[in-house]
């Protein structure tokens, strides 16, 4: 067994991992290696005042991490409270994060490897719109990760004029969604349905909304104002 202290830049964490992102930072924090050869089992604790992952904006975080090397499955376990992560710093994992300008603070339980739709966990946090990525977003997002999907509690979103609550399933590709929106400006949601901004006018909507992110079926009550 070996007992450690880290005091440093959170490149060095590159190192237990070739899977994990790229981590620029100070980071503290303490644990314990256990385990022989190429398997070996890591937990500890973690905290930082400026993590950046793939070269975008710093946040803080600080929890308890396990990393299994043997478990080929699952092999990290994360318990994190965070402060302004970037959402688009998932865009390798989940590319339509890759859209979204928000900053995100709250918990998160994770286990699993990179591919967070083969994990399971659970989430809670609040998003601010920030300047960056195609549609800000400002929130609260409940919701429990398994069996490839994140089942979403009452949750809701406000995307610039456009305010929605919501609850139901997201996938890897698609969603099955039940929302109460008011769209004060249908082009703020054409990053989802490019069609939309076609269409004028505000609406008040009671729908469910199916099908793969980038063909979206709306269907339910659209009442114009």
């Amino acid at each position: 067994d070996l007992n450690f202290t880290l005091h440093g830049d959170a490149s060095i964490v590159k190192d237990l991992s070739a899977d994990l992102p790229a981590l620029n930072g100070p980071i503290s924090g303490s644990g314990k290696i256990t385990g022989y050869g190429n398997n070996p089992e890591i937990r500890g604790t973690l905290n930082s005042n400026a993590l950046v992952i793939d070269n975008t904006s710093p946040f803080e975080v600080d929890g308890n991490y396990e990393i299994i090397t043997s478990a080929t499955a699952r092999p990290y376990r994360i318990e994190l409270q965070f402060k302004d992560f970037p959402v688009i710093a998932l865009r390798k994992y989940v590319p339509q994060a890759s859209d979204i300008g928000s900053l995100a603070s709250g918990k998160l339980h994770y286990e699993g490897g990179t591919d967070p739709f083969a994990a399971t966990g659970s989430v809670n946090f609040a998003l601010r719109a920030s300047e960056k990525g195609t549609l800000p977003v400002a929130g609260e997002i409940h919701g429990d990760l398994s069996n490839g999907s994140l089942k979403l509690s009452q949750s809701n979103l406000s995307m610039r004029s456009s305010h929605a609550s919501f609850s139901g399933n997201v996938t890897r590709n698609d969603v099955d969604l039940a929302v109460r929106a008011t769209v004060a400006n249908t082009a703020d949601l054409a990053v989802f349905v490019p069609d939309l901004r076609k269409i004028p006018g505000a609406y008040r909507v009671e729908a469910r909304i199916q099908g793969p992110f980038q063909n979206l079926q709306i269907n339910g009550n659209l009442n114009g104002t």
